[in-house]
């Protein structure tokens, strides 16, 4: 009989890149994840996700806009804000395929 692999779920964070460093970013993620919002810390953005971190990781694309940017993609799902400093608020958006 073969055995059973273990889900072990999760409540983890993401780090990434600050708009000042990448508008677009990609994160490596377990796939399956079910992703949930955005905060910061000291000053660093990340994303909070419920995974499955027994499953592999896999890439998934993300962007973010600040204020009256355009808006070039077409197919996304909003994630979140974030402030950093007293004057910039980020909306940050995973690009769907």
């Amino acid at each position: 009989m073969a055995e059973d692999k273990k889900i072990l779920r999760k409540l983890i964070f993401y780090n990434f890149p600050g708009k000042d460093q990448s508008p677009k970013f990609k994160l490596d993620i377990h796939e399956g994840a079910q992703l949930l919002n955005i905060d910061t810390r000291m000053g660093k953005p990340r994303l909070w996700a419920i995974a499955d971190t027994s499953r592999n990781k896999i890439f998934r694309d993300f962007v973010q806009y600040e204020k009256e940017e355009e808006v070039a993609e077409a197919n996304l799902k909003y994630m979140g804000s974030y402030q950093l400093g007293n004057l910039h608020t980020y909306q940050v958006f995973e690009i769907l395929k």
